[in-house]
């Protein structure tokens, strides 16, 4: 039986986390395959980090490339529900447990190599 073929168009936090949903609920029978403009990790740098003014940079190396912008962030991982929008809604619409989607987005952080070091703020 051939694979289901999908693509996905960016590699930010909703294009890696939609790769891995897929291939949990798939498993086999899916082929992933992820596109990004940005570059490799290694190469990303912004020639204007100590300016005022953006370079217009195309692609942006701060927006685009694996993990998004949250690549270029301090690596904090929001957990209270109550901060950053409305995560509560956007669930209850989805008829989603706010504290599951939470908890379900932690544990994948956690296996793969997250620092399990929780802050209060």
């Amino acid at each position: 039986m051939s694979k289901i073929k999908v693509g996905i168009v960016g590699a930010g936090s909703a294009g890696l986390f939609a790769a891995n949903e897929l291939g949990n609920q798939l498993g086999n029978k899916i082929e992933i395959k992820i596109y990004d403009a940005g570059p490799a990790i290694e190469n990303r740098y912004c020639p204007q980090k100590n300016e005022y003014e953006c370079a217009q940079c195309d692609p942006c190396r701060i927006m685009s490339g694996i993990g998004g912008a949250g690549a270029w962030s301090s690596g904090i991982l929001n957990l209270n529900k109550n901060i950053g929008g409305n995560l509560n809604e956007l669930c209850s619409r989805a008829n989603l447990n706010v504290d599951d989607v939470m908890k379900q987005i932690d544990d994948l952080f956690l296996k793969n190599g997250a620092p399990d070091r929780i802050f209060d703020p």
